[in-house]
């Protein structure tokens, strides 16, 4: 998915990140320092769209809210986005990812107005 945060300034920030669905939620991970998690820290106001491996857009975004989740609320974020993804994350997260500490994102989409 595309997620897209906001700097303080307004401005549009396009992040591509592999997710996991649960319901009305959807569920991603990344490193714990990064831009995308401190803007959701302070602003959760976010976009999210399909995407193409490389971030490009697939279809039109849709508002949501986003929240990083505490420590004890991240084993189901995390079981989501294993089985989703198996194999290919695992080897990933060896060569790339080892030894970093993540945030797990939480996004809620917000009902499309168009539709009520």
């Amino acid at each position: 998915m595309l997620l897209v945060s906001f700097r303080r300034d307004g401005t549009a920030v396009p992040t591509p990140l592999w997710f996991a669905p649960s319901g009305d939620m959807l569920y991603a991970r990344s490193e714990a320092d990064v831009g995308k998690v401190k803007r959701i820290r302070r602003d959760p106001r976010v976009l999210v769209a399909p995407c193409d491996g490389r971030g490009r857009p697939l279809g039109p975004p849709h508002d949501a809210h986003a929240r990083v989740l505490a420590s004890d609320e991240q084993l189901t974020a995390e079981a989501l986005l294993a089985a989703r993804y198996g194999l290919a994350r695992r080897m990933l997260e060896r060569v790339f990812f080892r030894g970093r500490q993540f945030a797990y994102i939480e996004v809620r989409l917000m009902p499309d107005p168009a539709s009520q």
